[in-house]
């Protein structure tokens, strides 16, 4: 079973355990078929937070947080998510299934 990671500090926030990158699907305003994002949760001290990033061909990458990350502005979840999972190789955010790769139990 692989033990989480407790992160000391992140971009103002304590005590950070993420969970692995899941791929899911979303919709946006401009886009009629769904588009696919990673999407990271954590846990911290101040409470659950979860990132989305969202590439769009043409457009470039977007991302969202969600409880913690409510209200961050795009360049402060962009080192939030590269300081989760720096190391994202660029043909698994292009090739992986929707709905992330099973976790090892």
């Amino acid at each position: 079973m692989r033990t989480p990671r407790k992160l000391s500090y992140l971009v103002g926030l304590n005590g950070v355990i993420p969970e692995l990158p899941g791929r899911v699907s979303i919709r946006t305003r401009a886009n009629d078929l769904p588009l696919h994002a990673w999407k990271v949760e954590i846990a911290s001290e101040q409470g659950w937070g979860a990132l989305l990033r969202l590439q769009i061909p043409q457009q470039g990458i977007y991302y969202r947080g969600d409880g913690v990350f409510l209200g961050w502005s795009q360049e402060r979840l962009a080192a939030a998510y590269q300081t989760l999972h720096p190391g994202l190789p660029q043909a698994a955010v292009a090739y992986a299934p929707p709905g992330g790769y099973s976790r090892p139990r």
